[in-house]
């Protein structure tokens, strides 16, 4: 089944003090046109090689994902080094879950990792900047939880897990197994994850090191991903450590303003049922192509990439479109452009 949900309106609140140096000089683009804010569209189809779709997409805001937290936790606290400096509301939480052997696994993942990582966020009073922790203590408390759950059930199901923080022109991504985020700047596609798999060199020599045992560029000649949730028959039968959850995490610090406001640009996220069949770059010309057609809308571009890749393959397919637009002062939802900058085009 194809679904497709619509672009969420991304106008969110900001204090007078949010700004950046890039950005504190009145003449920046920032200060003519608006601020350039991230939208999102997602589509999912299950393959004819599971009876029922293993495949999760998981979209929301780092307020929402808080939930009742966020009703009393500073926005200091979880983000910022000043109060009211950045909104929960402004940060989009994007993920892609990737299931097999069942859906268990995926589905108890899908449906509580972000909420994790929120509480690891909230318990530790981090900023975004220092979101790469609480990624790595949520990946941990989501194992651990289905480690006890599977273990009571005799369940081996498994799933790879790919989650996003953006903020404005500010990406973190965290990622177990081999979904993968993929960014286009207009004229090239550079991937910003590393699959995890047994042909990775860094992936082969670990789990080799560790005495694992690699068949035919699978642990055991079984499973394909060497880092993901579950799989607690390949766990139990494989060495301490061979196959973990523990994620990779990273911060894209090159995505400049500039090339954001140039409307050509976007990042993908997919599950490997598209990067088994289709190029980085071949994918985000499709992507390209389907956003100049639509007029830049995510959801209709990631259902062309859903279509092209399920042409090819027979597996599960999920696509997350990410695009970025700037936002005209007088319909964005906060303050106005006046009192976003100063005459001299300082922070207010």
């Amino acid at each position: 089944m194809l679904r497709a949900f619509p672009r969420p309106t991304f106008l969110a609140r900001r204090s007078a003090k949010h700004k950046s140096k890039e950005h504190q000089n009145a003449n920046h683009p920032a200060a003519v046109d608006g601020p350039v804010l991230p939208s999102l569209g997602y589509a999912t189809r299950g393959g004819e090689k599971h009876q029922v779709s293993e495949d999760r997409v998981f979209t929301s805001t780092l307020a929402a994902t808080l939930g009742a937290s966020s009703e009393t936790m500073s926005v200091s606290d979880a983000l910022t080094s000043e109060p009211e400096e950045l909104a929960p509301e402004e940060v989009l939480v994007a993920a892609i879950f990737d299931g097999h052997g069942g859906t268990r696994c995926v589905d108890f993942v899908a449906e509580n990792l972000s909420d994790r990582i929120g509480k690891a966020l909230v318990k530790q009073n981090r900023r975004f900047e220092h979101l790469e922790a609480a990624i790595f203590d949520g990946f941990k408390a989501c194992d651990d939880e289905f480690s006890r759950t599977a273990q009571s059930n005799n369940d081996n199901s498994g799933c790879c897990a790919l989650v996003s923080f953006i903020c404005q022109n500010q990406v973190i991504l965290g990622w177990s197994g081999d979904c993968r985020a993929v960014f286009w700047d207009g004229s090239r596609a550079q991937q910003l994850t590393t699959d995890h798999r047994p042909s990775e060199p860094s992936e082969h020599k670990r789990i080799l090191d560790l005495g694992g045992s690699i068949i035919n560029n699978r642990i055991n000649g079984i499973l394909s991903p060497s880092r993901c949730f579950g799989d607690f028959d390949v766990r139990m039968n494989s060495p301490e450590g061979v196959l973990i959850s523990e994620p990779c995490v990273s911060q894209v610090n090159d995505l400049k303003d500039s090339t954001l406001r140039n409307h050509n640009s976007f990042m993908i996220l997919a599950t490997d049922g598209v990067w088994d069949v289709l190029s980085n770059e071949v994918a985000c010309e499709i992507v390209a192509r389907s956003l100049k057609v639509s007029g830049q809308n995510p959801e209709a571009a990631s259902l062309r990439l859903v279509d092209e890749a399920s042409r090819l393959t027979t597996d599960d397919v999920s696509v997350i479109v990410v695009t970025w637009s700037v936002v005209p002062w007088d319909v964005y939802s906060g303050i106005s452009r006046e009192s976003y900058m100063s005459d001299e085009g300082e922070k207010s």
